[in-house]
Order: C-alpha cells, then sequence, then structure tokens
C-alpha cells in the first residue's frame, strides 16, 4: 500500500515535463481483532516516475548502487505514471539487502535523450506509531449497517523529524474492486465517518489505513522541472462483511421519541408495520412512498414516485409479511 502517485508533489503544470520522481518504502499490517497489530505482513519499495502530458514518457527505469550498480525497469500504469514495484519482503532486512539505504537515479525518455532525478533513500523515515482500529471500531466494522453513518477511530501518527508531508487515508473497497470510499486526514486527526448510503449491504469489504509522511523537494532533478518525493508509509487492513438491510426493517422501537425510533436494527417485528402506518398516515414520503404500482412485474414496481398512495401501503404489507 502506497501513495507516492498521489501525493502533494502532482502538481498542476501546463508544460510538457517529467514534473514529479520518487521513491517509497512501505511496510503494511493486518489487524484482526481489538487488539492493534504489530507483526508486518510485508515490506515494499516503490519507484515513480510522473509526466504532467498523458503518453509523454516512452520508457523510465532507477538506477542505484546495490553494490553492484543495479538498473530495473518501471512499467507504464497509467497514461502518466510510470512505476516500479518490488516483490513482497518479509522483513525489513531482506528489503534493505535489495534496496539499500543510497542514492537512487529515476531517469525516463521522452523521446530526445535520457534525463533524470536523484533522491536519497535513507534505510529510516517511517512514523513509529502502527496505524489501528481504536476502541471498539473494529469490533463495530464486523456488524457495519451502510444504511446509516459509521463513525470509527484510528490511532493518529506524528510525523518522522524532517518530513515535510504528513497525511492519512482510509480507504474502503468491496468484492476487490477500487475504492468505494476514501477519506484524507490529518495526520493528527482520529476519527473518520463513512456516510450512510455508501457502501453496499451484504458485502466483502476491505478497510485500510495509511500513515504517509514524506519529504517533498521541489525542482529537485530533471533539469529543475520535476519535483522529488521520499515517502515512507505504514499501513493496517482489516476485514469485514456489511449486513444486508432488510427493507421493511424501519424501527427498533414504535414510540416516538424513544432512542431508536426510526432506526432499523435487524429485527422485523410489529413495531415495523405500526412505524410504517404512523408515517403513511402523516404522509412521510421519505419512508411511505416506496412504489409506483402494487402489481409485481409491472413498469415502476418497487420504485418511488414521489407520491403516496393505497399501492405503497399494499406493496408493504406484501414486504413485511415476506420477512427478512
Amino acid at each position: 500500500m502506497t501513495a507516492i502517485v498521489t501525493s502533494a508533489g502532482l502538481a498542476n503544470r501546463a508544460s510538457a515535463d517529467v514534473g514529479l520522481y520518487g521513491g517509497s518504502r512501505t511496510v503494511s499490517y493486518t489487524q484482526t481483532s481489538a487488539a492493534a497489530p504489530s507483526s508486518p505482513d510485508y515490506w515494499l519499495f516503490v519507484a515513480l516516475a510522473y509526466s504532467t502530458l498523458s503518453n509523454e514518457i516512452l520508457s523510465a527505469d532507477v538506477l542505484f548502487n546495490h553494490p553492484p550498480a543495479v538498473q530495473l525497469p518501471l512499467f507504464q500504469a497509467t497514461s502518466q505514471t510510470w512505476l516500479h514495484y518490488s516483490s513482497l519482503y518479509a522483513t525489513e532486512a531482506e528489503l534493505l539487502s535489495d534496496y539499500p539505504e543510497t542514492t537512487y537515479t529515476i531517469q525516463a525518455d521522452r523521446g530526445f535523450g535520457v534525463e533524470s532525478g536523484d533522491l536519497a533513500l535513507p534505510a529510516v523515515g517511517y512514523c513509529e506509531e502502527i496505524p489501528a482500529f481504536t476502541s471498539d471500531t473494529f469490533d463495530r466494522l464486523q456488524f457495519l449497517d451502510p444504511s446509516v453513518d459509521f463513525v470509527g477511530t484510528i490511532n493518529g501518527f506524528t510525523p518522522f523529524a524532517g518530513t515535510n508531508v504528513a497525511v492519512t487515508y482510509v480507504v474502503v473497497t468491496q468484492n476487490g474492486s477500487g475504492a468505494v470510499w476514501q477519506a484524507e486526514l490529518q495526520q493528527s486527526d482520529t476519527e473518520f465517518t463513512i456516510p450512510g448510503g455508501t457502501l453496499a449491504g451484504g458485502t466483502g469489504s476491505r478497510i485500510s489505513i495509511q500513515y504517509l509522511n514524506s519529504t517533498l523537494t521541489p525542482g529537485a532533478g530533471f533539469a529543475g522541472s520535476a519535483d522529488s518525493s521520499v515517502e515512507y508509509s505504514r499501513g493496517t487492513n482489516a476485514a469485514f462483511v456489511t449486513i444486508p438491510h432488510c427493507q421493511p426493517d424501519l424501527t427498533s422501537g414504535a414510540i416516538p421519541g424513544q432512542y431508536g425510533y426510526g432506526v432499523h436494527n435487524g429485527i422485523l417485528n410489529n413495531d415495523d408495520f405500526f412505524y410504517f402506518l404512523t408515517q403513511f398516515a402523516v404522509g412521510n414520503i421519505a419512508v411511505a412512498d416506496l412504489t409506483t404500482g402494487a402489481i409485481p412485474g409491472t413498469p415502476g414496481y418497487g420504485v418511488a414516485n414521489g407520491i403516496i398512495t393505497n399501492d405503497d401501503f399494499f406493496y408493504y404489507l406484501t414486504l413485511f409479511a415476506a420477512g427478512c
């Protein structure tokens, strides 16, 4: 897990140049309980070249003294981004054996000769804190109801001395797809909110925290056109499955003003039926407008139309009778 291609170095330049180059060291963890993780899953190195125009770079490499001298190719990850990923290493010592503390040169060919930039990449630059979901956040994730806001807490971090960029990313993916929700926080922030309605219900999900600190140096290479970024990242992942939402489950109780009134609780009972009746009677479109027609298979069945009619009442009866 690395954020090198989304760091503050991606400046908005209009001219054709290599605008950013960098190197990143990453260590990743997995949290499997309310307790903070302690043992890394893997260590990773990433090199980057980023051009200000699409498909401008024809080839790119990273060079460093191992020893002996090493030259490794970058691949085109997007129209503007070229990357080199190392293997995943079980220990930091193994990573440093192949990608040592030394000067790295990123070079790129845009069709009129090779250009390059250097950066020093020390072995150490990570924050001290291992990212973790705190308090009861991990436990509540295992029963996350995607229809309501989820407020979680994390431990936050103190940037490594001498770095000038510090940011926290919290990202959720579902079913192995790309990010369905993400937040960029200050390094001192310890709370995040996933808005209700963002995630799909009954779906395998992963949430990650990344603590990133880096040193961004403007105009460091490529004849002064490119900023350099030296990044160190600690990341933690956790798995969870969102609970499926039962549509006729509308409330935790039938008494207005009572805690849980109008908040579904995963249980379908008479409280839900009488809650619907109340909302139907007062014309609450947000709750009682459920369908355009009451005949299954007809156009608009199960699709709200902004009008409350007897069709909505009988549609709810059908849902309630079917149960969850």
